[in-house]
């Protein structure tokens, strides 16, 4: 099975902005840690059944860096309208993501 980078770049593209914006990445967590840590929350909670993970990675993808930076770390009414274009589930996998933000594995 080919990682989760090359299976849904967008999404990954996505949490990984999100992750840098929030200070989820840092030097106790990487990016490839980051990565793993989305892998097993797909994984865990299903979200590759219960979404259409295909729509929104490819919507994600499809994004400016602009407009991928406003989906993830923008002003709320700013974003809420822009993310009237994404997919049903498009805000709630971000939202579902950035709450499980808080619960990265302990660092040293």
């Amino acid at each position: 099975m080919a990682n989760l980078k090359d299976r849904l770049p967008g999404i990954c593209r996505a949490y990984l902005e999100m992750e840098h914006c929030n200070g989820g990445i840092n030097r106790y967590r990487t990016e490839a840690d980051a990565l793993d840590y989305l892998d097993r929350c797909i994984a865990k909670d299903g979200l590759d059944v219960a979404m259409d993970i295909p729509a929104i990675d490819a919507y994600f993808a499809s994004l400016s860096s602009d407009d991928l930076l406003l989906c993830v770390d923008g002003e709320e009414t700013e974003r809420q309208e822009f993310m009237k274009s994404a997919p049903a589930g498009a805000d709630q996998f971000l939202n579902a993501m950035f709450d499980r933000g808080d619960l990265h594995e302990a660092h040293p």
